[in-house]
């Protein structure tokens, strides 16, 4: 049985950190000598101050909690603190898994192959940047994705987890496993009545544009959930209008339109998207298709042998998952 971990580290026990990526929070870093699935997020001098440290130590310790089961399907679709991480004293950060690689994709570019996280805004754009990036795209994929994404976020409301920010920055896919949905940046999400920093939306996926509604509750998941239904259809990342897109099957449209209602009281619970996305695969399962297996080759770095840390010895549930800025 694994030794339970620390709920709160130093900094200086992470050893030797890399930049690995930045955005408006803060940093993310590479544990040089750590395990190579794990990173760590510090944010920024401007953002350390508003973090809601209670809440943050919440997080932590809500996943280690739950039985197995539910802390293996929610670690599998989603990335979630696993540290909190103390520097001179003040918590600066936390702790994350890194990504899984069959959520990082290749991109095609002018300049270029590069290999970068699978976020969903790669997906939706029309079938000319599609083919120009190598991404193959169906509408049978399209589906499975998003009945993904429906099953996993009716999970997190199962467990009183909203997601809030649901855009597509902070939702990876992948083509070759299931789950084909996974989200990062769970620091955002509202864990009960709780949240580690205000909660804010990702421009053209907002509910406050629809009048004055309170951010980050089950109504506003599933409007963007509509909005993800429709755009992942229409290949746009701005529409708004279902009648514009003709390859969303019928049932589907009409959950959609639900979802899309201004009221929040006359959108449906997630849920309700299950029984007519499963109508819609097992029309789509009729027609012939080739799951795509292809996987890049683990580099050196990847699968060298790191030494084991004690106060990281996480529960084997909780693998190759990334937390993104």
């Amino acid at each position: 049985m694994t030794a339970p971990t620390p709920v709160e580290v130093d900094v200086r026990l992470l050893g030797p950190l890399k930049k690995i990526g930045s955005g408006g929070q803060g940093t993310v870093y590479e544990l040089l000598d750590g395990p190579d699935t794990l990173v760590y997020k510090e944010y920024s001098a401007r953002v350390v101050d508003d973090v809601d440290v209670a809440a943050l130590r919440k997080f932590v310790t809500f996943a280690r909690e739950l039985d197995e089961p539910t802390q293996r399907r929610l670690t599998e679709r989603a990335a979630w603190p696993v540290n909190l991480v103390r520097r001179d004293g003040v918590v600066r950060g936390f702790v994350m898994p890194r990504a899984p690689r069959d959520f990082m994709v290749e991109l095609a570019w002018t300049t270029g192959r590069d290999t970068v996280l699978a976020q969903t805004q790669y997906l939706l754009n029309d079938r000319q940047y599609l083919r120009e990036r190598g991404l193959t795209v169906t509408d049978r994929f399209r589906l499975e994705f998003l009945r993904d994404t429906v099953e996993t976020i009716a999970l997190f409301h199962r467990l009183g987890i909203v997601v809030g920010d649901l855009s597509p920055h902070n939702l990876l896919f992948s083509q070759a496993v299931r789950p084909r949905c996974f989200f990062i940046d769970c620091d955002a999400m509202r864990l009960g009545a709780d949240s580690v920093l205000a909660a804010v939306e990702t421009p053209d996926w907002r509910v406050e544009d629809l009048g004055d509604e309170e951010l980050a509750t089950r109504a506003s998941d599933s409007y963007k959930l509509g909005l993800l239904a429709l755009r992942i259809f229409a290949g746009d990342q701005h529409e708004r209008d279902l009648g514009a897109v003709s390859a969303l099957p019928a049932r589907t449209r009409s959950v959609a339109t639900s979802s899309l209602a201004r009221s929040p009281a006359a959108r449906p619970p997630v849920q309700k998207w299950l029984r007519p996305l499963d109508s819609a695969l097992r029309q789509a399962n009729r027609r012939p298709f080739r799951r795509r297996t292809d996987r890049p080759p683990r580099t050196a770095s990847q699968t060298r042998q790191r030494r084991r840390w004690p106060w990281l010895a996480v529960a084997p549930v909780v693998i190759g998952i990334v937390l993104g800025i």
